[in-house]
């Protein structure tokens, strides 16, 4: 009788061992899946969001004010006269422009021919060098660049400068609409990349309590198996 007690009790332990041993690892899976999920959410709307940021950065950067000049606006050796002068030294000073770069008619026309260099036949049926020499702006911030273009479209020195002073915005370009779509067009995938990603924090904590509780159980079925040893 004493041994069929020891049995039932042997067996009732090792029943007991086996079904911790079962939580354990049932806690272990659950506690690394919910951490691999969480790394997941965190990294996918990390990884979105550095990839659009860089996009609007390098289209930032292409972002620039170009002024066409006219040819009474130059010197007899090409250079820049009076009022064109002047026009750069007003942007020079200005606080939001990083750069201002004076292109030539020779350079306006070496840069032409290389962009056609696939159409030869352009550069040999052009007589002289028709294109017109420009002032390339360079801005620190480019959300500013329709505020620096009203400013230069009323400025003396600038309609004194190009073609047609009647139609000044027919002599200037730029190109700020590239990235307010951009902006506008990801700002759905950057607040759902913000949700997913305080979500995933939220994971990860809960992760990290399962682990918590697995190793609580681990600890408690050692000291089980240590007490009946």
């Amino acid at each position: 009788m004493p041994e069929q007690l020891a049995q039932v009790e042997q067996s009732v332990q090792l029943q007991s061992q086996a079904n911790h041993h079962k939580r354990v690892v049932k806690w272990s899976i659950a506690s690394g899946v919910t951490l691999l999920i969480a790394v997941v959410l965190i990294a996918v709307p990390v990884f979105l969001t550095m990839q659009i940021n860089q996009l609007a950065s390098d289209l930032s950067n292409q972002v620039g004010i170009t002024i066409w000049l006219n040819d009474d606006a130059l010197t007899e050796g090409g250079q820049l006269g009076k009022d064109a002068t002047n026009l750069l030294r007003v942007l020079e000073e200005n606080p939001n422009v990083d750069d201002v770069y004076f292109v030539n008619k020779d350079e306006a026309l070496e840069r032409f021919t290389q962009m056609t260099a696939d159409s030869p036949e352009i550069i040999e049926q052009l007589e002289g060098n028709p294109l017109p020499t420009s002032l390339e702006i360079s801005l620190n911030d480019p959300q500013v660049v329709e505020q620096i273009t009203e400013q230069i479209v009323v400025n003396d020195h600038f309609l004194r400068s190009i073609d047609d002073p009647e139609n000044p915005k027919d002599s200037i370009s730029y190109f700020q609409p590239v990235i307010e779509p951009l902006l506008t067009a990801t700002q759905p995938v950057r607040i759902v990349s913000s949700f997913v990603g305080v979500l995933g924090i939220l994971l990860g904590i809960v992760a990290f309590a399962l682990v918590g509780n697995t190793i609580r159980i681990a600890i408690v079925g050692y000291r089980e198996r240590h007490n009946s040893a």
